[in-house]
């Protein structure tokens, strides 16, 4: 029972450390598209494929961030149910759930820090 809880603690802290990554990222992506309408002016035509390219990596960061968000809130939802119910099989498949959450998440930070190099390079 005592490594059940304490994978539970193991498991949760990550997804607060995830969650407020998340949170950052939001209010970043937020900036971004603030920027991007501030600097809307200055942009030749030449620029305005470029910017409506940014308005849909925006558009789908938004998405994937929503996404992510409701997956890991999904998945502390598991932990507390196995946490519960301390059944072996269902410690498995969390672990494994987190794993394939926790690839997820590396995944959106790698993209997310793609596309703010990717925008400050633009404005710059």
């Amino acid at each position: 029972m005592e490594t059940v809880k304490t994978q539970k603690i193991s498991l949760t802290t990550e997804h607060i450390f995830w969650l407020e990554y998340i949170e950052h990222a939001k209010l970043e992506l937020k900036s971004m598209q603030e920027r991007l309408i501030e600097h809307l002016p200055t942009f030749s035509n030449k620029m305005l494929a470029r910017v409506e390219q940014f308005q849909n990596r925006f558009i789908r960061q938004k998405e994937v961030t929503d996404i992510l968000r409701h997956n890991i809130k999904a998945h502390e939802n598991d932990i507390e149910r196995m946490t519960r119910l301390s059944l072996d099989y269902l410690q498995l498949r969390v672990a494994n759930d987190h794993t394939v959450l926790k690839n997820e998440y590396n995944r959106y930070v790698e993209l997310f820090v793609e596309l703010v190099q990717d925008f400050n390079e633009f404005l710059a």
